[in-house]
């Protein structure tokens, strides 16, 4: 197997006998910004889900660091991979957002090397102030912000995200999007990203998969997706095209 940090092999995802996308070969590298793309119910959170081993593969193989996350336990996976999931989680409404990412810490992880990265990832998405905060008071956006804070905690090679500026306001959704793009040279971690904003993500992402219609997968950096004309097909209407000199979404003229 490549020594790539994701790698899906002949993929297929869906739920039986509901077949969303098949035939997925796809790599992920080190300290990669991947952006997952596609329409509503195009299968964006389906595909994240099987390749954090939240659900399984309807057939295919996804190796993490060259190992077969269907052959790991859930401790083994959780050191190899974090995820960010869209929206608020059940959640113990008591307990604290210090609590929170104490819980997270990895048994391996000494409590310098947490603190350290604790006080980076607390930085970074600006949540300082909220350590005392138990997690049900916090707002849909504050309670996001912590659930990718806590995902640096956990200090695994590979993030998934699954639209991570889902409720966040227009700054924060901003700086939401330079924090994804700097975490692997901050952190050294791949992240693997879906999002409903396609020109944010053309921006930061090296490279993107896109789920077409009828389980048609495209791949490539946003310049090749956007010059063979994916990106204007895919996500483009009667009345909204992609302007592919723009990188921009426009209102089609009558």
């Amino acid at each position: 197997m490549s020594s790539a940090l994701l790698q899906a092999s002949r993929l297929s995802i869906g739920y039986p006998p509901a077949l969303i996308a098949s035939d997925i070969n796809w790599m992920v590298q080190e300290k990669e910004v991947v952006a997952v793309l596609g329409l509503n119910g195009a299968g964006k959170t389906t595909l994240l889900r099987t390749l954090a081993g939240l659900q399984a593969p309807v057939a295919g193989e996804v190796h993490i660091n060259g190992n077969n996350i269907a052959q790991l336990s859930a401790q083994e996976l959780a050191h190899r991979r974090s995820f960010v999931m869209s929206g608020r989680q059940h959640v113990v409404g008591e307990v604290k957002v210090k609590e929170l990412f104490a819980m997270t810490q990895a048994a391996t992880q000494t409590k310098s090397v947490i603190s350290s990265v604790q006080q980076e990832a607390s930085a970074l998405m600006q949540l300082e102030k909220f350590y005392e905060r138990k997690l049900h008071t916090l707002s849909d956006g504050e309670f996001q912000r912590v659930m990718i804070a806590r995902a640096l905690v956990q200090q695994t090679p590979l993030i998934l995200m699954d639209e991570p500026t889902a409720h966040l306001d227009v700054v924060h959704t901003m700086e939401t999007f330079l924090h994804i793009r700097s975490l692997p040279e901050l952190f050294g971690v791949g992240v693997v990203f879906s999002t409903h904003d396609i020109e944010k993500a053309l921006q930061i992402a090296q490279r993107c998969i896109v789920l077409g219609s009828k389980g048609v997968v495209y791949q490539g950096s946003p310049d090749e997706l956007i010059r063979q004309q994916v990106i204007s097909d895919v996500f483009s209407s009667d009345t909204v095209h992609f302007n592919n000199q723009t990188r921009r979404f426009e209102y089609s003229r009558p």
